[in-house]
């Protein structure tokens, strides 16, 4: 079954086939925050490897005027045969909202705002930010979530849409913010463009595109972390670098491209406790033309080991894990 269609993907796999790996299951409550008091099997873990991959491929095979129908149809049947992931998932981290999404909340502001949040999942960031005076509305691709009722306010809606051709659902120049939080990696490489000239439809005139999404060169990032695949095979169905997130926003027309990095909590403390500093952002002109820069040399890396050391070069010289930019119409 599914460990022949493995071992094309990563030689590792030999490694990690199902009768040795004691760590597996660890991992995998790790990783998606399931508690460690949840029962969860070796079999359950492999089940979602098997399932995840069989419907990530046909996401990826499906034509574009049926992409969203086929993607309804692939996350019901994914969150309804692993009925743990939407009980548990994300469930052992405490992390406040206000802390985990700090840069985010920073960057909107306190002053009242018209946003939209692009896979707003349990709408936790919406209920926090509709709290804090802003007028909220989320999507998803189909109505039901798993914990999605959990958080409601009168000034946080919700709908449906593709995750791509906003403006069919959406007024245009209607949001002064719109946000999306590690969701770009799960739409189709075909449609990111598509969604990015969307995005900017339905922002305002100055409005701001606060994307986040995980980087290329760290992951992949998905199931695939899990078991130590070194290619995408899961729901992840790519994974982007700030160039050519910058590319694809250049050619759409947005004013200006900043990059955004978040200091890691330990570094915090070495600079100051009394330094407020939670983020750092340029926009336009220099940190995101830096990030690019490295990237480029990256390029020229010419073996696996190569590219391998200047990532980790690359993590003391103020380059992030995750491609976090602001667009601005």
């Amino acid at each position: 079954m599914i460990t022949l269609f493995v071992k094309k993907i990563s030689p590792q796999t030999d490694k990690r086939n199902r009768s040795v790996d004691e760590n597996l299951v660890n991992r995998y409550k790790n990783e998606l925050g399931i508690p460690e008091d949840i029962k969860i099997t070796e079999k359950m873990v492999y089940g979602h490897l098997d399932l995840e991959i069989k419907l990530a491929e046909k996401l990826r095979r499906s034509p574009r005027n049926k992409r969203w129908d086929i993607a309804k149809r692939c996350y019901t049947d994914f969150y309804t045969q692993l009925s743990w992931l939407p009980k548990y998932a994300g469930t052992s981290l405490k992390i406040p909202i206000e802390i985990k999404e700090d840069a985010i909340i920073n960057i909107i502001s306190k002053s009242p705002k018209n946003i939209y949040e692009i896979g707003s999942g349990s709408g936790e960031l919406l209920f926090f930010l509709a709290e804090s005076g802003h007028q909220c509305r989320g999507c998803d691709l189909y109505e039901k979530r798993g914990l999605q009722e959990k958080f409601t306010h009168p000034h946080f809606t919700r709908s449906i849409s593709d995750g791509v051709h906003l403006d069919r659902f959406e007024p245009t120049d209607m949001y002064d913010i719109v946000i999306s939080n590690n969701v770009f990696e799960h739409l189709h490489p075909d449609d990111a463009m598509d969604h990015i000239k969307s995005v900017h439809r339905i922002l305002k005139n100055e409005g701001q595109y606060i994307l986040k999404t995980p980087h290329q060169f760290y992951g992949p990032h998905g199931i695939e972390k899990i078991f130590g695949f070194d290619k995408s095979i899961g729901f992840h169905l790519k994974e982007y670098t700030f160039t050519e997130i910058f590319r694809m926003a250049r050619k759409t027309g947005y004013q200006s491209i900043g990059a955004i990095f978040i200091i890691p909590a330990p570094l915090k403390y070495i600079i100051t406790k009394s330094l407020f500093f939670k983020y750092y952002s340029i926009y336009g002109k220099f940190f995101i033309r830096y990030l690019v820069f490295l990237e480029n040399i990256y390029q020229f890396g010419k073996n696996i080991r190569c590219r391998q050391i200047l990532r980790q070069c690359f993590r003391y010289i103020f380059f992030p894990r995750q491609v976090f930019v602001v667009l601005k119409k």
